[in-house]
């Protein structure tokens, strides 16, 4: 006759199927971790690649940060936004995209202007993965996924931060040596702790 399994050996047995389940979900969890921050590194380089190519097409230095902190934001051909109230009336310009919709501030960021104008898809604010430990604004995480500051008076340097969830120690490096070589934009502590970025690229204009 068959002798069935033990009160210890079905706990055992059980024990062993959590272990291997809690494996396999942090190996899944890990995997998507990598795959967002694969597609948040891409689409730092887009923007990169896309305000190069604005730049050719309009032969002029970009006005990052939208065309004025007061007054109708520009419509049409140059935003994506099709916007008549302040483009930026408190002078927080630095969002590279903002979901608050066409008749709010913010409207002609960075992000609209590349969309605006086609050199970005103008769906691609919406595929951008959020900033997880975004906690300023839980309705803003994926606005968060990047910022964009002014690194000298020149308007020819700028800093494109952006949210990865798990950096490289070259990226994290990159970035404090990045901003260390800035006279504007916000602190290291600022960036880290508040706006939660963790790796940075350089525009030149």
């Amino acid at each position: 006759m068959k002798r069935g399994f033990t009160v210890v050996e079905m706990a055992v047995v059980i024990v062993v199927i959590a272990i291997l389940a809690s494996i396999i979900i942090i190996g899944y969890d890990t995997a998507q971790d990598d795959s967002r921050d694969t597609a948040r590194r891409a689409a730092a380089q887009q923007i990169v690649q896309a305000v190069e190519t604005l730049r050719t097409r309009t032969d002029s230095v970009l006005q990052f940060g939208g065309y004025q902190t007061s007054g109708p934001a520009p419509v049409g051909a140059m935003c994506a936004h099709n916007s008549v109230s302040n483009a930026f009336a408190s002078n927080n310009a630095n969002w590279v995209f903002y979901s608050g919709g066409t008749s709010s501030d913010y409207s002609c960021t960075l992000g609209s202007m590349l969309m605006g104008t086609k050199v970005l898809p103008l769906n691609f604010d919406t595929k951008l993965p959020e900033n997880e430990d975004y906690t300023e604004s839980p309705a803003r995480k994926k606005d968060a996924a990047m910022v964009i500051y002014r690194c000298d008076t020149t308007n020819r340097r700028w800093v494109l931060y952006y949210y990865l969830k798990s950096p490289t120690t070259e990226e994290a490096d990159a970035m404090t040596s990045l901003r260390n070589s800035c006279t504007q934009g916000p602190s290291l502590t600022a960036l880290r702790d508040t706006l939660k970025m963790r790796a940075a690229t350089e525009i030149k204009i």
